[in-house]
């Protein structure tokens, strides 16, 4: 039967959707099929409130990190952009970035540059 709780139920005449609420009398309960509607116990709402919560923090931590995930990658297709159109003077001669390049690039951009973010971009720029 717990497909009827995905469907719309019609009592006296009126709908109700998903999620509103239904009052039930006695002998309306009297009606149902036997394990159709079930009182929640004090314990289990507690249990089942605190899933919830648990699962409702561990979702936003999940959503949090997709996020910083998707803005490390901003930062990294940005950077790559930048260091392919510095000129070859930027770098010094062992092939690290100038300390004026980094300066730059991190004003530019708006977040901090290190040499060895740019050693990797140009790895894998080439």
């Amino acid at each position: 039967m717990s497909h009827i709780a995905n469907m719309r139920i019609k009592k006296d005449g009126k709908i109700h959707k998903v999620g509103q609420p239904v009052s039930l009398t006695e002998e309306d309960l009297a009606r149902l099929p036997q394990g159709a509607a079930t009182a929640m116990t004090e314990e289990a709402a507690e249990a089942f409130a605190a899933t919830a919560a648990d699962l409702a923090i561990k979702l936003q931590a999940v959503l949090s990190e997709t996020a910083e995930q998707a803005q490390d990658e901003k930062k990294f297709q940005a950077l790559k952009a930048a260091v392919a159109g510095l000129p070859e003077e930027a770098f010094r001669v062992d092939g690290d970035a100038r300390a004026d390049t980094l300066k730059t690039l991190s004003a530019d951009l708006g977040f901090d540059v290190t040499a060895e973010a740019v050693a990797i971009v140009r790895t894998s720029n080439e």
